[in-house]
């Protein structure tokens, strides 16, 4: 009896190892999965406060831009030109033109009359800085502020007006400097810095072409 039974518990310890080997114990996984959507709060941008700064505007009036040539460019100082080649020291392109019409350059006198479409215009020599000196020396006189103007000839030159040409006139309060304005239709300003038209209108004319495109006021202290 007791060897049937151990028979039967032997048969029984057989049967469990296969069933083991067999069949496994599996996990089955979730086929399904859960998608959790990660939203981003925007953070506040970081701003850098700008302090203003103090330009000064210039209204250009003009619609004409000269782009070669004899041309201002802004701003401008209120001592005059630098001394040209050929102008024997004297500023812009000096006071010799060698001909009745003016010639491209720059050139300072003063306007004595106006009209819509010409000036007539008084060629003078502008010296400045150290020349000044010297020239003002040999005519036994004593430069001012570094500057020293000869105009020793009542010659007069009409010098045309080209379209849509610019005067750049100084304010009664020079430390504004110059503004631009409409030469044909706009100049001369009233209650400026320089008196304009007359004997004392010294300006700088910017001929191109032969005509005049840009007028500067010059300033005399």
């Amino acid at each position: 009896m007791r060897t049937g039974i151990a028979a039967l518990a032997g048969l029984l310890v057989v049967l469990v190892s296969c069933s083991a080997e067999t069949s496994p114990t599996s996990v089955a996984a979730d086929s399904s999965t859960t998608t959790i959507e990660q939203t981003t709060t925007p953070q506040p941008v970081p701003t850098t406060e700008v302090s203003p700064t103090t330009a000064t505007t210039v209204a250009l009036t003009t619609v004409t831009a000269i782009t070669s040539g004899f041309v201002v460019v802004p701003p401008l100082p209120l001592t005059p030109p630098e001394p040209l080649a050929g102008s024997d020291g004297g500023s812009g392109s000096g006071c010799a033109p060698g001909s009745d019409e003016l010639p491209d350059g720059l050139w300072f006198g003063y306007v004595l009359d106006k009209d819509e479409s010409s000036i007539d215009f008084d060629l003078a020599c502008f010296y400045f800085g150290e020349i000044a000196w010297e020239i003002a020396a040999l005519e036994g006189g004593e430069a001012n502020n570094d500057f020293w103007i000869v105009n020793e000839s009542d010659r007069l030159r009409t010098a045309t007006l080209a379209p849509g040409a610019v005067a750049w006139s100084i304010a009664g309060d020079t430390s504004q400097g110059h503004s631009a304005f409409d030469l044909l239709n706009e100049w001369p300003r009233p209650g400026g810095y320089t008196e304009c038209v007359g004997e004392f209108c010294g300006v700088w004319l910017y001929i191109n072409d032969g005509l005049v495109t840009e007028l500067v006021e010059q300033y005399i202290p």
